[in-house]
């Protein structure tokens, strides 16, 4: 009795473990507040609680900076990754960015904005990106 109660006990701490390691449990778009794109417009090109605003490295207009140019996201973002909604592939590209890296970029970008975003701010920004 006491050694499987030990052993279940040494379970729940391991998935715990795993799961501080391994960062934010997966967060999908369907689980997020209806968006305002308008909201999510300024989002864009402001900073919020300490993080870099999008157009410091992302453009609309299709040129380059630190990251690749969001010029049609909305349009090519559903065929990015099989199996991953636009709106899911555009939120975890923000809040996972080294899921998927876009072919001549690296790892630079800031990596927590679902930390400092509410889901709402997210939601926003996506509404937004979606409509590019």
């Amino acid at each position: 009795m006491v050694r499987s109660a030990l052993a279940g006990v040494m379970l729940a701490l391991a998935v715990i473990a795993l799961t501080g390691c391994g960062g934010s449990p997966s967060l999908t778009f369907d689980q997020l507040p209806p968006g305002d794109p308008a909201s999510g417009a300024a989002l864009f090109a402001r900073q919020v609680n300490g993080t870099p605003a999008c157009n410091t490295c992302h453009t609309l207009d299709g040129s380059s900076h630190a990251g690749p140019s969001l010029q049609r996201i909305g349009q090519r973002a559903g065929t990015a990754v099989n199996g991953l909604s636009a709106g899911d592939y555009i939120l975890q590209s923000i809040v996972q960015p080294a899921a998927v890296l876009t072919s001549g970029f690296g790892n630079l970008m800031y990596g927590q904005y679902r930390e400092r975003w509410t889901g709402q701010q997210l939601a926003d920004v996506l509404s937004f990106l979606l409509t590019q």
